[in-house]
């Protein structure tokens, strides 16, 4: 894989692929690992119970190193538990992996062409649901890549951090930010690196980009917190 094709890929495997041997023989970055999970979760909180969103939830946490690997398995069997009993419908797998949650998002689109009135056998109903089904679930692809790209960064292009510009000032904007989520503020968090003397263009312009899709873990914001 070149640069051209790590910007552009839509298929999350890949990526990942990529990424494995790209770190081969070098630490694992497993709470960068952890939150890109998370956030391609957090896309699909609605079509999620309330079981697998404290299991979602509680990942973020442990990322973060907040509690132990035992309560996440705890709230993780649950939620398996929950699906194996046959809860509310099949997108509560959705917490298991991200194929999965392609997959709830495939089903809730094919719900949402259906008619009112639905016959199952008719074949004509049927290659609608495929093909919104399969729509759906490339888009969420895609949607996933960009997520990934936004927490792992470019690999292409490393971008070094000056622990100077990380003043009392910009961690504690950083700080808040990465806590309430609160990504409409990088652009507060853009002037208080400035005024610290950052000049690095690729920092900037990513935190300062307010269309973009950001989320914890994001490559420039831990940059600014010093987290791996």
């Amino acid at each position: 894989m070149n640069e051209e094709e790590w910007l552009a890929c839509e298929d999350t495997q890949r990526l990942m692929e990529y990424l494995g041997w790209f770190l081969r023989g070098a630490q694992r970055r497993e709470r960068k690992e952890l939150l890109c999970e998370v956030a391609c979760w957090r896309r699909i909180f609605p079509l999620i119970k309330q079981f697998g969103r404290t299991a979602v939830e509680q990942y973020e946490r442990m990322a973060d190193g907040l509690v132990s690997e035992d309560e996440v398995e705890a709230a993780r069997a649950a939620a398996i538990t929950a699906c194996e009993q046959g809860a509310e419908n099949a997108s509560c797998q959705a917490v298991l992996n991200l194929e999965a949650a392609r997959e709830a998002v495939g089903c809730e689109a094919v719900r949402c062409v259906r008619p009112p009135a639905f016959d199952p056998d008719d074949p004509a109903q049927s290659q609608i649901d495929n093909a919104a089904f399969r729509r759906a679930c490339a888009d969420e692809n895609a949607a996933q890549c960009v997520i990934f790209r936004e927490i792992f960064g470019n690999p292409f292009q490393p971008v070094s951090f000056d622990p100077t510009w990380r003043t009392s000032d910009a961690l504690l904007l950083a700080q808040g930010i990465y806590e309430e989520r609160a990504f409409d503020g990088m652009p507060i968090l853009v002037d208080a690196l400035q005024d610290a003397g950052c000049d690095s263009a690729d920092i900037l312009n990513h935190l300062r980009d307010v269309g973009a899709t950001h989320v914890r873990g994001c490559w420039a914001l831990d940059l600014v917190l010093g987290k791996e």
